[in-house]
């Protein structure tokens, strides 16, 4: 809400001794709306308390406060207010020296405009003077230009000589007047004789007066205020004044008079008849209905050229005998003529140009007799503001340069998006979404791949809800790197999903040192996952036994496979299922062993490779690297049965 204050009032107020300067200023005043309704927010009538923000300024507007006062609790009564200021922060003389300004806000809604200046009241002025009596103007009321300065106590009268001076200016001494009326000489006979107030037992009801009736005063009605109409009427008779009704009728008389009389009779005759007239027309004898009609060098009589009557209804058949009669039609305002076998039309016109600017751009300007003034109209024309032929966004002008106040909505390859901002696939659209060329590659993760966005993982492709369940995913494992993405198979169900697999082995029988690497070897992935999911699973990628091992990511496991090792052990953090992760040995390599996961050293005389979780469980993997057919196992079965198959694959993921 805007809030208007008025009728202001400043002043000093008395907070200290009555002898001392106040240190505390009254201030009332008037708070309205902004339409003038006066504001009422007693303390009792608010559910919010009425808060104003005082401020003492040097300055007329800008500036920071000197001093600020915040009031609370005020109680305003129909706009109007009242505080005491100095109550919260003292008033002191370095704060109202000076020419000082007073700002004022109102519930912490901005400072109201303009600020007040502060005046002092009448205590604070003659303080003032009393504080600067050393420069005093005037003593007891007199000016300086009264007074003498002296040295010498000589040159003043001394009481003696005082009383001389009275008395020769016709002074007597004499008693002080005792205030005493009776003490008074001199008193007038209509006072000396007393006053008994002769009205003062006059009791008169509302609306009386008191009237002398020739023996006393009385109360009576108060009448004979007023003059009656005629009475005003004699009263301007007597006086010689006119009545309006006769100066009507006089002026009325004047009027009709004048207008009665011929021009001759007031302006005299005219110049072409005072200085006489030869008659020159009056030798000429015209048949009836004829004029006289001036052909070029002498007066002749003529057919009529204009009808005395008005209407179409009384005109005479159009013939050659009366080609170039006129007449006009008071019905319709316009002029015909004869032809000698119709009525033409005249249309009558004063051949005035219209301004460009009112016609329309582009329209030839005719004027008002429909001939070319030789120009083209400047002026709006709408059917030129073709929002479709100017690119989208641009605003839209008529051929003479005219604003059409609408912007284009044509094609406009400025204002393409790139394909960078257009989602992969999608088709890039300027402003106006009119097809540009190409298609966007914007992707969330990945890279846009065929119009489709590519996941860095199994993982994103989950957290980003583009799964669609276990199954083979393109994947651009670096998104915008130089890899190239890949199809991989993705296990989205399993212990929270996102695994992609990178060990799905080819072959139940890996004769070769070499031959068990990663099927599926993503570098950027194996640099940053942090687990690993062991667990023999089926022809359709299905996990055999209900049972798996998460693992933390192993190092060693970055780079290579852990199938290409030698012989390696590693300690890490596993569980098997949803268990909690405990320590365990990680054994890998493809050497031969006497027993598996530590029951036993390596048997480094020969082939045959394993790999186990020592301390769970787990499912495990041996005999790769042996003509033996390879072995998918688990950590308590450390055997050779039983063996990989098509249908039972160990394999391993990542996350």
């Amino acid at each position: 809400m805007k809030w208007l204050l008025g009728l202001v009032l400043l002043g000093f107020g008395w907070s200290a001794a009555q002898a001392a300067v106040p240190d505390t200023i009254h201030y009332q005043g008037y708070l309205t709306d902004s339409v003038g309704t006066p504001f009422h927010c007693t303390l009792e009538s608010c559910p919010t308390p009425m808060v104003m923000t005082f401020r003492l300024y040097e300055t007329v507007a800008g500036g920071d406060p000197l001093w600020i006062e915040v009031h609370d609790t005020i109680s305003v009564k129909q706009g109007i207010f009242h505080v005491l200021l100095g109550e919260g922060a003292p008033l002191t003389d370095d704060v109202i020296s000076g020419e000082r300004w007073l700002g004022i806000e109102v519930w912490q809604q901005g400072e109201m405009f303009p600020r007040q200046r502060l005046v002092a009241a009448p205590f604070a002025l003659r303080a003032a003077t009393a504080d600067n009596a050393g420069d005093a103007q005037t003593l007891g009321g007199l000016p300086v230009e009264n007074f003498v300065q002296s040295d010498n106590p000589g040159d003043l009268l001394s009481e003696s000589d005082l009383d001389d001076v009275l008395a020769a200016l016709g002074y007597t001494a004499g008693p002080h007047f005792s205030g005493d009326f009776t003490d008074l000489s001199g008193v007038p006979a209509d006072l000396a004789d007393g006053d008994d107030d002769a009205l003062s037992s006059l009791l008169c009801a509302a609306g009386e007066v008191a009237k002398w009736d020739g023996l006393g005063w009385t109360c009576s009605d108060d009448i004979d205020t007023q003059l009656s109409e005629a009475e005003v009427v004699a009263f301007v008779e007597v006086n010689g004044f006119a009545l309006q009704t006769a100066v009507d009728a006089t002026q009325a008389n004047i009027t009709a008079l004048d207008n009665s009389l011929a021009p001759v009779a007031k302006d005299g005759l005219p110049a072409d008849l005072a200085d006489g007239d030869n008659d020159a027309l009056a030798g000429i004898a015209c048949a009836e209905g004829e004029v006289i009609r001036w052909d070029g060098s002498q007066w002749l009589c003529a057919p009529p050229s204009v009808l005395e009557t008005s209407t179409v209804a009384t005109r005479p058949p159009c013939t050659a005998e009366i080609v170039g009669l006129m007449y006009y039609d008071v019905e319709t305002d316009w002029m015909h003529v004869c032809t000698g076998t119709t009525y033409k039309r005249i249309r009558t016109c004063v051949e005035t140009c219209p301004a460009a600017a009112t016609v329309i751009c582009d329209e030839l300007v005719t004027n008002d007799c429909g001939d070319t003034c030789g120009i083209f109209g400047t002026g709006l024309n709408v059917s030129q503001c073709v929002t479709t032929a100017v690119a989208c966004g641009g605003p839209v002008f008529d051929n003479c340069g005219n604003d059409c106040g609408s912007v284009g909505t044509g094609p406009n390859p400025t204002s393409c998006a790139t394909a960078f901002e257009t989602d992969c696939g999608e088709t890039i659209v300027d402003a106006c979404d009119h097809a540009c060329t190409g298609t966007g590659i914007k992707c969330a993760n990945g890279d846009c791949i065929d119009g489709n966005c590519v996941g860095t993982s199994c993982l994103a492709v989950l957290d980003n809800g583009l799964s669609t369940g276990d199954g083979t995913y393109t994947i651009d494992f670096d998104g915008a790197g130089p890899e190239a993405a890949v199809d991989v198979y993705c296990d989205m169900t399993t212990d929270g999903g996102g695994w992609t697999m990178v060990f799905l082995p080819t072959t139940s029988n890996y004769q070769d040192i070499d031959a068990a690497g990663y099927t599926a070897s993503p570098a950027t992935l194996l640099a940053d996952a942090t687990e690993v999911i062991l667990a023999h699973r089926n022809a359709a990628n299905q996990i055999l036994d209900g049972k798996w091992a998460v693992m933390d990511m192993v190092e060693k496991w970055r780079t290579q496979a852990p199938m290409l090792y030698n012989s390696e052990t590693t300690e890490t953090l596993a569980r098997l299922m949803t268990g909690e992760k405990v320590s365990v040995t990680a054994w890998y390599g493809y050497v031969d062993w006497h027993a598996m996961c530590g029951n036993n050293n390596w048997d480094f005389g020969g082939v045959r490779g394993q790999i186990c979780l020592e301390g769970i469980d787990a499912p495990a993997y041996n005999n790769f690297s042996h003509s033996q057919q390879d072995s998918c196992v688990s950590t308590s079965n450390p055997s050779y049965s039983p063996s990989c198959s098509a249908d039972r694959r160990f394999t391993i993921g990542i996350r």
